[in-house]
């Protein structure tokens, strides 16, 4: 069986998780059209090799206009939905796609106290979230990957500034999408996992003590552009067989 291990002990973001598995991939091919594919206006995606203390991997950078629909209050679920019904994907990478966003959607309205109709996104139904969400689920397919898991987290209090407004960390999104996900928090005030690598860890993903054995086949490293210890955030992925 082909197993994916996702050790994010030092942070845990969309494109930290997107820039594990291109570097994993060993090419950003599969992904380079995907604004297009999502048909995003104006719409771009880089992958730049970066060092990250002792470790280099994979920086993804997401450049597109603002999606239509958009305003101050987010953007509404079903707009998202349909963009992702649009796009030139695989209907098991749209499915996935809209697990995850549907996670996110149900998280958010339990925290504001809303039906998910009335759900609208921030920074999540912006295209560099788009981007990760579709381009992790596209990476898991195309490494044909059987099984996902993860390891224990590393959260931090404190506050971050959101469209929103000031949020507690960690925020209320973040802790409800990683229900049942071994944390631990930690003081800080930065914040280490987002609401993005939280839905795609806990629809993907199920949670493990440690790396079970594994023969490893490929690794890759993701980094992020929030510094923690002096240095970027990481998260490696490691592609295995096992059982």
């Amino acid at each position: 069986m082909k197993i994916l291990y996702i050790d994010a002990a030092n942070g845990l973001s969309g494109d930290m998780l997107l820039g594990a598995l291109v570097d994993a991939a060993g090419s950003d091919r599969s992904i380079a059209d995907l604004p297009k594919r999502l048909q995003m206006s104006r719409g771009g995606i880089s992958c730049r090799r970066v060092s990250a203390g002792k470790v280099r991997g994979i920086s993804v950078t997401v450049r597109a206009a603002k999606p239509a629909g958009a305003s101050a209050l987010g953007r509404p679920m079903i707009d998202i939905m349909q963009q992702l019904g649009d796009a030139d994907l695989s209907s098991s990478v749209k499915s996935r796609a809209r697990q995850v966003y549907r996670r996110i959607g149900e998280a958010e309205a339990k925290c504001h106290g809303v039906d998910l109709s009335r759900v609208h996104l921030h920074e999540l139904g912006d295209a560099d979230a788009m981007v990760a969400i579709v381009g992790v689920a596209l990476l898991v397919e195309e490494l044909e990957v059987q099984r996902v898991i993860g390891s224990s987290l590393v959260l931090e209090r404190g506050t971050v500034r959101t469209r929103e407004g000031v949020l507690p960390l960690p925020s209320p999104a973040t802790m409800e999408l990683l229900r049942g996900w071994p944390v631990r928090v930690v003081d800080g005030g930065r914040e280490r996992v987002t609401p993005t690598g939280a839905a795609l860890l806990s629809v993907l993903a199920q949670p493990v003590e440690s790396m079970p054995l594994l023969r490893v086949v490929r690794t890759g490293w993701g980094v992020g552009t929030k510094r923690f210890d002096g240095v970027p955030g990481t998260v490696r992925a490691v592609l295995g067989e096992g059982s």
